[in-house]
């Protein structure tokens, strides 16, 4: 990994911290933006793996992640519709 790129994950984590778990969410929506916030802090604490050795298994478990939180989302926006 180049200290460039370990440099711009960086940048790309700090802006990430703003990222809060609301109280609003359903307990499954939750969850999913739980593990995709772990999925961050490992990245935060070794940028280097993750722009190395590591990459190809965390942008795995990175993908799950967001795919998880998609899919709670949308699973959401379809309760509130019918319901409405």
């Amino acid at each position: 990994a180049s200290n460039g790129q370990i440099a711009e994950l960086a940048a790309v984590l700090l802006e990430a911290r703003s990222i809060e778990l609301r109280e609003l969410t359903t307990p499954a929506l939750g969850a999913a933006i739980a593990a995709m916030l772990s999925v961050l802090d490992e990245a935060r604490i070794d940028s280097a793996a993750i722009c190395g050795a590591g990459a190809e298994q965390w942008l795995e478990r990175s993908k799950a992640a967001r795919e998880r939180v998609v899919r709670m989302s949308l699973e959401l926006r379809l309760v509130v519709s019918v319901t409405s």
